[in-house]
């Protein structure tokens, strides 16, 4: 794989959005924010130690068939890699999520469109149905999970508690339900309604986040400093995304910016089908195509593959 070269965009720091009939006179109304406190009884992981992460990669025989695996990067710059299977999936849904403990795994089973998300406890092997609701990321203290759904304060985003299934509202009122993502501290939740959205857990603030090119709906993440955000964006400014010849309607590049909008750089461009981008150290983010999980360094820009996604000899 080449090595992108790296571009610097400056930020736009005035966001101009359409209203929602798309005459663009005025932005469109902002989602209910909700303040949120997260369990204090449980540790917040240390950011050091975000060095491993989940996906599935699909069995040869059957396309529809999936094994679940994590890959933890160890050593110096993190280059050794160290794959391990966890079990087969009947489901190609989205990429399993793995607690910030590296305790549980969250994953869906069954056919699309009936799918239920199922938690698995990698130290006593065992598993349990969690919700039918959609679940797009863990809460830090291992404790909540987010889910978009329709609850007591009208569809949007929810914390899950994944003991007593309580849900509690973080933005209600959005129009596009999407992935959403915990900053380290537990303090900011960034989402995606047709823009990006950092809501203040403290305060129930919600606001817009200006950056120079629009975010795709795979959504962005929080560094683990929590001082920068990674995102996809499929906005064709410079021209180089519709390079992608095996379907340039699905290419997306990705980027890391400051909170603020600043010191907006190009990681990647032309990948296919991009999954939520995670940064899983401060000069790290990882990505899923359909074809292999890629790890990026943010210094270098250079891309290397982790894993191999398709085509893989089933396991016996």
């Amino acid at each position: 794989m080449s090595v992108p070269r790296a571009m610097t965009a400056i930020a736009v720091l005035t966001a101009v959005t359409a209203t929602a009939s798309g005459c663009g006179d005025s932005p469109a109304p902002l989602p209910t924010g909700h303040a949120f406190k997260l369990d204090s009884q449980r540790p917040t992981p240390d950011a050091g130690r975000r060095d491993m992460f989940a996906f599935r990669r699909f069995a040869i025989r059957r396309f529809a068939d999936t094994e679940i695996w994590t890959a933890r990067l160890r050593g110096p710059g993190r280059q050794q890699v160290q794959l391990r299977r966890i079990r087969a999936s009947e489901s190609s849904g989205p990429s399993p999520l793995l607690s910030p403990d590296r305790r549980y795994l969250i994953s869906t089973r069954g056919a699309e469109g009936s799918e239920r998300y199922f938690i698995d406890d990698l130290q006593t092997r065992t598993s349990r149905p969690l919700t039918g609701r959609k679940v797009t990321g863990w809460a830090p203290d291992g404790h909540h999970v987010t889910v978009t759904t329709t609850g007591p304060q009208g569809p949007g985003i929810y914390a899950l508690n994944i003991t007593s299934r309580e849900l509690s509202p973080l933005l209600t009122g959005i129009r596009h339900p999407s992935p959403a993502h915990w900053a380290p501290d537990g303090t900011r939740l960034l989402a995606y309604d047709g823009e990006l959205i950092e809501l203040d857990l403290r305060t129930g603030r919600a606001r817009r986040l200006a950056l120079a090119h629009s975010v795709d709906a795979a959504g962005a993440a929080y560094s683990p400093s929590g001082r920068r955000i990674v995102y996809a964006t499929d906005d064709d400014k410079n021209g180089d995304i519709s390079e992608n010849e095996s379907d340039p309607y699905t290419a997306r590049e990705l980027h890391i910016a400051d909170t603020d909008g600043r010191n907006d750089q190009r990681l990647t461009r032309s990948l296919d089908d991009d999954e939520d981008p995670i940064y899983l150290t401060e000069h790290t983010v990882v990505t899923r195509t359909s074809y292999a999980v890629l790890a990026v360094d943010t210094r270098t820009r250079r891309v290397r593959t982790i894993a191999r996604v398709s085509y893989l000899p089933r396991s016996r």
